[in-house]
């Protein structure tokens, strides 16, 4: 008989309501429910029951209502109803005496699973509570409950100092005066149109939103990160629903946020962005392992393909401005290469020909001619330098001078005769000028040998002679002996 009756309850409470897509829970029948309060019936057909009896009429005088006695007046008083057992409450309806709802004002609704419940100091299960600076209350109002629970409890308080702006309630005192309450729902694990769904696994005690299934009340695993109960794997987070991947690099590889996607501790080094997704300024790649070239007036690379969008540096390649063009090499780039052979580029950052050089340049730089060669190719031959030395490589000049018989700028010109008379500034005495000197002094001293020689004889043989001898040697005296005499002695003087 009671398995019987079980069954004719269920199907009960699977009836719908005319306008409400949920079942009315309560009407009073003995079996769906008790309603109690806490003040005495001011009639006794006033009774609790009969704000579940079905009867929405809100005229007192029709014996549908609960009225608590008015003779005896109470600061608070309330009205519960407790289910045969937890249901998935969507919202209340409640209607209130016509010509006594403005005394409802400051009203509180709340759930409870147990008997033994103290409203006013269980928050937690607060479903609704009407402000009494707000106005009076409507005299039908909808509550949205939403939660799997057993009892509900209008609770009605004037506390010390109470006010309200609805100017007809009664501030130190306040009764019942509510004539239906619609407890409107599913089976506690049911929600939805008709209640023909069911709530998930998921959800905590398999409760769930009476109006979309969501498990708004938790979910079996403590590990879900929404609603709809997802769990997501260390290093995904949930994104539209689904987990996906960590987009960034947390610092020292720490998963990511499970519902952010965020790096909670900060990013790894070289990471940047709202998700650590971005390489900081002058990395580039997928793991920013990759560094950014010497782009035109130090501008940033492509985070990705570490371009340089907008040119290069003075002597850099282009895309990625990290090579020198062929010819240069060094840090900057500012060094031009060698000569090397056949036209190759030097290395980039030593300037080390590897192949060679050119012909008549030396290795490994390239950068200075062999010996004894100069000029734009090192084509040119260097001259006759002083002291075996190298001409400049750029001139050709000899710097200390040619080798005793070369001449000219680069001493490659062969000193002749002529050349030497073309220089009287600067005479030179060969062999031959000492030998034509010592001739001309011998020369000299036999003609005045002679001369002398020549008057002793002469002076002897005057001595020798006779007076008559002299005096005819005198006479014999005349200009052109004279003028002999002189020569000589003019030629000794000279002398």
């Amino acid at each position: 008989m009671m398995s019987f009756t079980v069954v004719k309850l269920f199907t009960i409470f699977l009836v719908l309501d005319e306008t409400s897509p949920f079942v009315n829970l309560v009407q009073d029948q003995g079996l769906n429910g008790v309603a109690t309060m806490s003040a005495s019936p001011a009639n006794p057909a006033w009774t609790a029951s009969k704000a579940i009896d079905g009867d929405t009429r809100q005229n007192y005088t029709l014996n549908s209502c609960a009225i608590t006695d008015i003779s005896h007046h109470h600061a608070s008083v309330w009205w519960k109803v407790w289910l045969l057992r937890p249901f998935n409450i969507a919202y209340l309806e409640i209607y209130f005496r016509s010509d006594a709802y403005r005394n409802a004002t400051g009203f509180s609704l709340y759930t409870y699973d147990t008997q033994v419940f103290n409203p006013p100091s269980d928050t937690k299960h607060l479903v609704y509570y009407h402000d009494p600076l707000s106005g009076c209350p409507a005299s039908a109002i909808n509550i949205t409950v939403n939660r799997a629970t057993q009892g509900v409890v209008f609770i009605n308080m004037r506390p010390p100092g109470f006010t309200s702006s609805c100017q007809e309630a009664d501030s130190l005192y306040t009764t019942i005066n509510i004539c239906e309450v619609k407890v409107m729902g599913c089976n506690q694990n049911r929600y939805g149109v008709g209640c023909l769904s069911e709530c998930s696994n998921k959800c905590k005690d398999q409760h769930c939103d009476a109006f979309n299934g969501s498990c708004i009340h938790g979910c079996a695993d403590p590990n879900a990160l929404t609603l709809d109960c997802i769990v997501c794997s260390n290093g995904t987070y949930i994104s539209s629903g689904m987990c996906v991947r960590c987009p960034g690099r947390c610092q020292g590889g720490v998963p990511c946020n499970k519902l952010t996607g965020r790096c909670d501790q900060g990013c790894e080094d070289k990471w940047t962005g709202q998700f650590c997704e971005d390489c900081i300024d002058g990395f580039y790649n997928r793991n920013c392992s990759g560094r950014c070239g010497s782009c035109v007036n130090d501008g940033v690379c492509d985070k990705i393909s570490g371009h340089c969008t907008n040119g290069c540096q003075a002597n850099y390649l282009q895309p990625l401005c990290q090579d020198c063009v062929p010819g240069f090499y060094g840090d900057d780039c500012e060094t031009e290469c060698g000569k090397c052979k056949n036209g190759a580029g030097c290395n980039q950052t030593s300037g080390l020909c590897s192949n060679g050089c050119r012909d008549h340049w030396v290795v490994p730089y390239c950068t200075d001619c062999e010996p004894y060669k100069y000029g734009p190719n090192c084509a040119f031959d260097c001259g006759h330098c002083k002291h075996d030395k190298p001409c400049s490589m750029d001139t050709g000049d000899c710097p200390s001078g040619c080798v005793d018989g070369w001449t000219g700028k680069h001493c490659l010109t062969v000193i002749t005769d002529s050349d030497e008379q073309e220089k009287p500034e600067k005479p030179r005495f060969t062999t031959l000028s000492v030998v034509l000197i010592v001739l001309v002094i011998v020369l000299i001293g036999l003609v005045l040998f002679f001369i002398f020689d020549s008057k002793r004889r002469g002076s002897l043989q005057h001595a020798t002679e006779r007076p008559s001898d002299i005096s005819e040697t005198e006479n014999q005296y005349s200009p052109e002996t004279e003028k002999e005499s002189e020569d000589s002695q003019t030629t000794l003087a000279l002398l």
